[in-house]
């Protein structure tokens, strides 16, 4: 469970600051839309969902590669497979599903693929913090579990 929880709340953090890169006042309607709601709360109710969310699989993915991969030393390589996540999840997610969900839930029609380059530089950002903060993460929980 300790994974699951540090990859959680690393995704959130990664959340947080992807709202740095893409104002949240453009960001937000668009991420509530999705649900037929609207409004900036709403947005970032579902917006640190998805992060929480995308946070999860990154967490599970390093843990099957191994203690070395999950924990590794080295900040640049971690940080590389973080960018590397994002981009990915930046091509099917935002590219490619939140486009088509918008326009098969709203009378908005985005383009699909939506190839837009804040967004890109947004997951990209997204993917370094979760993979900078995630073994933080499972090390604070580790200590206080030994505690």
């Amino acid at each position: 469970m300790g994974r699951w929880v540090a990859g959680a709340l690393a995704g959130g953090v990664a959340g947080v600051l992807f709202a740095v890169v893409i104002p949240p006042e453009e960001l937000m309607p668009m991420v509530a839309s999705l649900y037929g709601l609207e409004g900036v709360v709403w947005g970032w109710v579902f917006h640190l969902l998805h992060s929480l969310v995308f946070g999860l699989p990154f967490a599970v993915l390093l843990s099957l590669l191994g203690p070395r991969a999950a924990m590794t030393e080295d900040l640049l390589a971690r940080a590389l497979v973080g960018a590397v996540y994002g981009v990915v999840v930046w091509l099917v997610f935002a590219a490619f599903v939140m486009p088509a969900w918008i326009g098969g839930v709203t009378d908005m029609e985005p383009p699909v693929p939506d190839w837009n380059r804040l967004s890109l530089v947004a997951h990209i950002v997204y993917g370094t913090v979760l993979a900078t903060f995630l073994p933080m993460v499972g090390q604070a929980n580790r200590r206080r579990g030994a505690a």
